[in-house]
């Protein structure tokens, strides 16, 4: 990987800190308070049923939802598109991980899908 000459204040860390962790962890809670807070409550219901959180690199946020059983993972697939509309206003290039208890699990980019 080539990358461009950048000043060393400008490039990541060569290790991370705790405070590092701390602020990383502290991130995840508010983008999935935020999140949780801007879906409908059909979509809050359904996340309650699962288990889920976000996955955040300097790349990418990625939701993982856990699906307790197949009823809920086919439910959430019904959903993937109101899930992904309020997603994308924290990042356009946003993933969602759907993983079944017993199954494949199905990765879905933001940006793939016709979001309205």
């Amino acid at each position: 990987m080539n990358l461009p000459s950048l000043h060393p204040d400008d490039l990541p860390p060569s290790s991370w800190t705790e405070q590092d962790a701390t602020l990383r962890r502290k991130l995840g809670e508010a983008v999935s308070r935020y999140f949780y807070e801007s879906c409908d409550g059909v979509t809050q219901a359904m996340l309650l049923n699962c288990e889920w959180h976000f996955a955040i690199t300097a790349r990418a946020l990625t939701l993982v939802i856990n699906c307790a059983d197949e009823a809920v993972n086919q439910r959430l697939k019904n959903y993937v598109v109101a899930i992904a509309n309020r997603l994308k206003p924290f990042s356009k290039r946003a993933t969602i991980l759907i993983c079944p208890r017993d199954g494949e699990t199905q990765e879905i980019r933001v940006d793939e899908i016709s979001v309205s």
